[in-house]
């Protein structure tokens, strides 16, 4: 069940996800991370999906159970997120989309795909997916509806 209460240091795994317009069947909007000190704009649903994985390869949150892990000799890879660490913000918990707002807290990613709970703030309900197509039945059910 995702936290009802403020994250915690170690939630760098938690997404809040404003859903600020529909294009056709597709919506669009921004993300946010306590550890990105500004939102990261998304234009479709698949484009949200590939920048959070991104998001989370290049700062090793919850690192993927199929990844070649290296304890030495780990090369510097280029980062698209520029991340503060030492200094998360949590403020953002308190915007708002336009359409609703899900929050996505990801525990792992096996499988090559994602396990966690999402709340939806227009209907009040927490889920949890075992898959990231199971995270967009979810979602595909509210966007159909709005």
């Amino acid at each position: 069940m995702f936290k009802t209460t403020t994250p915690t240091l170690t939630d760098a795994n938690v997404f809040l996800i404003l859903i600020n317009g529909k294009n056709n069947c597709e919506v669009y909007g921004e993300w946010y991370n306590a550890y990105l000190d500004k939102p990261v704009k998304f234009k479709s649903t698949i484009d949200l999906l590939l920048q959070i994985d991104t998001f989370l390869d290049e700062n090793g949150f919850t690192q993927r159970s199929n990844q070649l892990r290296k304890f030495i000799g780990k090369e510097e890879e280029h980062q698209e997120f520029t991340v503060n660490k030492n200094k998360p913000d949590f403020s953002f918990f308190d915007k708002k989309g336009e359409l609703f707002t899900a929050r996505i807290n990801i525990h792992s990613r096996c499988n090559s795909t994602w396990q966690g709970d999402v709340y939806i703030d227009k209907i009040c309900k927490t889920f949890s997916f075992k898959s990231v197509l199971q995270l967009l039945t979810y979602t595909a059910e509210i966007k159909n509806n709005i």
